[in-house]
């Protein structure tokens, strides 16, 4: 319950953000985008055995709404297809497993001096973790929420498209499976890098 009023609330927010510039002229970017999925940390870690997800492919999609020439508010959605691993006793186990990552964050976006052909950009906010696939099949916990941080930059190829590339951290505390049998809670850093074009509308 807590989760989903979570993300109702960071929704609102982005309606209410979104609402003054639409009386204007609202600036869009459109940014359909391709890149890697890299979790940093184990997700299990317990009487030695451990659980993992896997580097893997990525993609998805961000729309991102301009209040003004460098603040804006940016929903995101990713979507990674990914093994997930366990050790147990030795034994190495793999079964197919899937990530979805969610976003809503304020965006700051800036010129790295006055001359230069591109823009920097940086931002935060509210995520949602989702893991999903076989392996977490009649698993306990797959759903987390937690905060994200962007870093990137945008090359403009004309006024109406750009290229866009991104690092992204999302971290999150995760754990699996209902108490007596629930997993410590192990902090996570995920690591998405992506590139892609961005579309550019009400210019």
């Amino acid at each position: 319950m807590f989760k989903r009023a979570t993300v109702l609330a960071a929704l609102a927010l982005f309606a209410l953000a979104a609402r003054p510039a639409l009386a204007q002229q609202v600036m869009v970017d459109l940014n359909p985008f391709g890149g890697i999925y890299f979790p940093i940390s184990d997700l299990v870690e317990e009487d030695g055995e451990t659980g993992k997800q896997k580097l893997g492919p990525l993609f998805g999609a961000r729309v991102t709404v301009w209040l003004n020439e460098s603040f804006g508010v940016e929903g995101g959605f990713a979507y990674s297809i990914t093994d997930a691993e366990a050790d147990i006793a030795g034994t190495t186990f793999e079964e197919d497993a899937n990530v979805m990552l969610a976003t809503l964050m304020g965006l700051y976006q800036f010129a790295p001096s006055p001359t230069a052909p591109f823009m920097l950009h940086v931002g935060a906010g509210p995520a949602l973790i989702i893991h999903g696939g076989d392996a977490y099949e009649d698993v306990e916990g797959t759903t987390d929420i937690g905060g994200s941080i962007i870093f990137g930059g945008t090359y403009d190829v004309s006024d109406m498209l750009a290229i866009r590339f991104n690092a992204q951290d999302f971290m999150y505390s995760a754990k699996f499976g209902e108490e007596p049998e629930e997993t410590d809670a192990k902090f996570q850093n995920d690591l998405v890098f992506t590139g892609g074009v961005v579309i550019k509308v009400g210019r």
